[in-house]
């Protein structure tokens, strides 16, 4: 989808009602994950040690909690050894988070909200219905490890009910309204006001909700729906649903005040501008790359939608090495691919000279004009070398001088069958076998002499040059 030109007017309504649609399709298009076992880690915070403090009122960037470096020697009271014992297992298990997940491709959020139920005729659900991102980094001087609440907090209801009997999601738009525009966000005081609001509106009886830490007891899922706090940090594996958390994301930031559409969405939205959009079945190989690369180097900005991962590599190699470099793939460890790109943008952007890069522009347009001017010239140079029709009249005959007027392989023939008259002449001592210069080269160098020496004499073309196309076959000379 090219991005080019101004962008028209359009309305936020408009555009959050499309980004609400795409969010339902991406949903609509995964097996939700229902149950916390399938989650490649849970740690619960009501397990956190007494000493460690959560910072409930934490907002955007703020530390939620931090653990300190706990040393590896027990301490000598007893008393004290289940404290350091638990301390320490915090400290290994974020240390680890920190320097493993980013590079095995997964993501750690705050959960909160745990759902437990098990609808007639549907499947069980044991899932956080809150989950914010964040971000678990060490301290490069103090070896302390700081969990920060890093983005925007995401309702996950349809994620985990869609399709179950009793979810009735259309009652719980406004709830998702008010998570967008920041309430519930991590574990302030409105995380609770919205888990309420949810539990008496999403689901046809209303759901018992407790302001409870601890996680509910493991075991079948009950038949009527639970709802408690209980946060937790999740390691999970972004999957397909995490599209549909984008769209929540920029929802998110449209219902900001003063908030702008962004312009490739306003201009697909407005009525008179082109659609931006191209569908390519079944194209030749090189059909896309050089269409991709065209738009690029025209400045536009692309987005290409493919099959799957295997589609987008290929489509990747055959752009040009410069192309390629400046383009990222949808990997899941594509962290360190995705830096290492927009690093190059920035480079690229900041290395800019928007003056050379004009007069580079200019050069290069001048010097494709004189190449077409050449090859104009040797085109009609080229038309130019064919003499008259010969005897039999065949087009394409040559004039190599008096005598010696017809096609190719007739003076071909000609010339071979009279070597032994013409045997007598001597080669001159020093000269290559094959002449240095072609007839075009000849001519051309004919000409430049004559304008050199104004007072030459000119010489008939006849006698300085044969064209390169009907040259005589070479005879023996010695």
């Amino acid at each position: 989808m090219p991005e080019d030109g101004p962008a028209p007017e359009a309305g936020t309504a408009a555009a959050a009602g499309l980004l609400g649609v795409l969010r339902d399709l991406a949903l609509a298009r995964r097996r939700p994950v229902r149950d916390l076992a399938a989650h490649e880690q849970v740690h619960w915070l009501a397990d956190l040690p007494g000493d460690v403090y959560v910072e409930t009122d934490a907002g955007p960037g703020d530390v939620l909690f931090s653990v300190p470096v706990i040393p590896l020697t027990p301490p000598a009271v007893l008393e004290e050894f289940d404290g350091w014992l638990g301390l320490r297992h915090w400290y290994r298990t974020l240390r680890d988070i920190a320097e493993r997940v980013p590079a095995q491709g997964h993501e750690t959020v705050l959960a909160a909200g745990l759902l437990t139920w098990r609808p007639d005729g549907g499947t069980a659900v044991r899932d956080h219905l809150l989950a914010t991102p964040v971000r678990v980094a060490v301290d490069e001087r103090t070896g302390r490890v700081d969990v920060v609440l890093a983005g925007h907090t995401l309702l996950r209801d349809r994620d985990l009910l869609a399709g179950l009997p009793g979810y009735l999601p259309a009652r719980t738009d406004w709830v998702r309204e008010a998570v967008q525009t920041g309430q519930g966000f991590g574990l302030r005081a409105s995380t609770g006001d919205v888990l309420r609001k949810w539990a008496g509106t999403a689901l046809a009886d209303d759901v018992a909700y407790r302001e409870d830490w601890a996680p509910d007891a493991t075991g079948p899922a009950p038949g009527v729906p639970r709802l408690r706090l209980a946060p937790a940090l999740v390691v999970r594996t972004p999957v397909r649903a995490e599209v549909a958390d984008y769209y929540d994301a920029l929802l998110a930031r449209l219902a900001e005040p003063g908030a702008v559409v962004p312009g490739g969405l306003a201009r697909f939205l407005a009525p008179a501008h082109p659609t931006p959009l191209l569908h390519i079945d079944a194209p030749a190989p090189r059909t896309v790359p050089n269409l991709l690369a065209g738009l690029l180097v025209r400045g536009q900005r692309v987005l290409v939608a493919t099959a799957d991962g295997t589609s987008a590599a290929r489509l990747r190699a055959a752009l040009p090495a410069e192309i390629a470099a400046l383009t990222a793939l949808p990997e899941p460890a594509g962290d360190a691919a995705g830096s290492a790109v927009a690093a190059a943008l920035l480079d690229r952007a900041t290395g800019h000279d928007p003056r050379s890069h004009a007069r580079h522009i200019a050069d290069l347009a001048e010097r494709e004009e004189g190449a077409r001017r050449e090859v104009a010239a040797l085109r009609e140079r080229a038309a130019g070398a064919d003499g008259p029709a010969g005897p039999s009249g065949a087009p394409g005959a040559c004039d190599l001088g008096p005598g010696y007027l017809g096609d190719r392989a007739e003076l071909e023939r000609r010339v071979r069958a009279e070597a032994a008259d013409h045997g007598w002449l001597p080669s001159r001592p020093g000269l290559p076998d094959d002449p240095p210069l072609s007839g075009l080269e000849a001519a051309e160098l004919v000409r430049l002499l004559a304008g050199r020496r104004p007072s030459a004499r000119p010489v008939p073309p006849s006698a300085t040059w044969t064209p390169a196309r009907c040259r005589a076959p070479r005879t023996s000379a010695r």
